[in-house]
This record gives structure tokens, sequence and C-alpha cells, in this order.
């Protein structure tokens, strides 16, 4: 291992002067290289220096198609994506959360000539999705050790997927379904999570007539009335992101079809309405 690739003075060197890798070792090497600092708990490490440069050759076409496989199922591995996959309130979460967004780099730099094939796509889905729906640390931002972020990271990475061109109808259906689970979760997501998820949704209706059922996948969104903090939490939650989407697809897609549908479930979910009260009446 580059002992470099741990050395903050030696990474912002590189930065200042975007030069992304060092002219003695291979990009793909430094890029593994560099994989072990999404564990580490210092943002600037992690997230300023790190990810920054991981996009960045990314970006630039620094790896080959066979790399960026090899990088991809390194995300995905028990090692990042699955890394201690479980816990709550421990800084595992940022291997795990950060990996999500290598995810999302590296499908959305294989969109434009699609090397990746469709198992390794659906492989990737299969593998990001089951990620999703077995996180438990929902942590925002972290006092000290900065973003956790695991709910956006994963609305990124299953956006990338999503626009991947060998993704299909029936894992765009997978992706909303997993939407909103995680739009829908007993804890307080209070750092934007509603608006990256709600870009997931967004992006799918502009790809225009599709085989997704809109009207029932937006119907499916249900409020429990129990009372309970946890069911309070999850209806915040969607109503936020229910209007976030409102929204979004109010500025970019305004003769959406479904908006009906949409805006009669935000009703249906608004808290007011539900218990058939209204304030200062």
């Amino acid at each position: 291992m580059d002992q470099r690739a741990s050395n903050k003075n030696f990474l912002r060197h590189l930065v200042d002067g975007q030069v992304w890798w060092p002219t003695d070792q291979p990009p793909f090497d430094w890029a593994m290289s560099l994989m072990p600092n999404l564990r580490a708990t210092d943002p600037e490490l992690r997230d300023t220096l790190t990810y920054e440069i991981l996009t960045q050759l990314l970006m630039i076409r620094a790896l080959t198609p066979n790399e960026l496989a090899k990088l991809l199922d390194l995300a995905t591995s028990q090692d990042y994506l699955f890394y201690r996959i479980g816990e709550t309130n421990t800084d595992s979460v940022f291997a795990r959360s950060f990996a999500a967004l290598v995810v999302a780099a590296v499908v959305e730099v294989d969109s434009t000539d699609a090397h990746l094939s469709a198992i390794q796509i659906k492989q990737a889905m299969d593998t990001v999705i089951a990620y999703a729906r077995a996180e438990r640390d929902y942590r925002g931002f972290v006092d000290g050790k900065g973003w956790a972020h695991s709910v956006a990271h994963a609305a990124d990475a299953l956006d990338s997927l999503a626009q991947h061109p060998r993704a299909s109808s029936k894992q765009h259906t997978a992706i909303l379904d997993t939407v909103a689970q995680l739009a829908g979760l007993g804890f307080p997501l209070v750092y934007g999570e509603d608006d990256r998820l709600a870009f997931v949704v967004l992006r799918l209706a502009q790809r225009g007539p599709s085989e997704i059922d809109w009207p029932k996948w937006l119907t499916a969104f249900r409020v429990a009335s129990s009372g309970s903090v946890s069911d309070d939490l999850r209806a915040g939650n969607i109503g936020h992101f229910l209007r976030a989407l409102h929204l979004m697809l109010h500025w970019e897609l305004p003769r959406w079809p479904h908006t009906n549908v949409l805006l009669n479930q935000m009703r249906e979910v608004h808290k007011f309405y539900r218990y058939g009260t209204l304030p200062l009446k």
C-alpha cells in the first residue's frame, strides 16, 4: 500500500495542482490505494481529498473499462458497502456511505459508453438495493467527522443506476420501491435527504413513457395513525419527500400526467388533513 495515499499534505498537493495521481504509479493502483480512506473519520481525508481524487480519476477516464469493473466490485463488497452492516452510531457508516458514492460515480461515468454489461449493472443494482434496505445508520452530519449521509448517498447510487442505458423498466420499479422505503423511514431525515430521493424519481419521470405504473407507486404511500413517535416521523418524512417531488416536477416537468395523483396522495398523508382538522380555523 502506498503510504502517500493517507498523507494529507501529499493529497492536497495533488488536488491543488489538479494532478490526480503520482507519475510513478498507474492510476488504477493509486485508486485502490485510496479506497481505505473511505473508512476515515477525518472529513478532509475522506471527503475533500480522497473522494475528490477518485471522482476526478473516473471523470477524466484514467481507468480502463476492466479497471472500472474491478473498482465497482470492490466498492460493493463486504469490505466497503456492507462493512459492519447493521451497526448504528459507529464510524463504520463512513465506509458504507462513501462506497455508495463511489458506485454512483463509476456507474455515472460508464453510462456514456456502457462498457459494463447488463449482468454487471443488475448485480450492482441488486447489491445497492440490498444495502439501502439493510442500512440502519441514518445520521446526516456527524460533529467532528463530517457527512455520513447514508440515505442521500444511497439515493445518488440508485439515481446513477437508474440512468444507466442497460437498466431495465423492471429495475426502475425496484429502484422506486427502494426510494419509497427510504422516504418513509422512522428516523428524522433533516439533511436534504428528501431532495436527493425526489431527484431519483424526477429523473425517471423525465425519461418519458415507460412501463412504470406511476399511479400504483404513488398511491402506495400510507401513513399509520397509531400516534407513535416513529409513525409521526415516517409521516413527516413522506410528506417532505412528496412535497420535494412535487416542486421538482412543477419546475422541471410541469405537464407530467400523474401530478393530480401525486397531489391527492400528498393530501392523504398530510397530518392536518389526515386527522380532519386544520389549525387557525
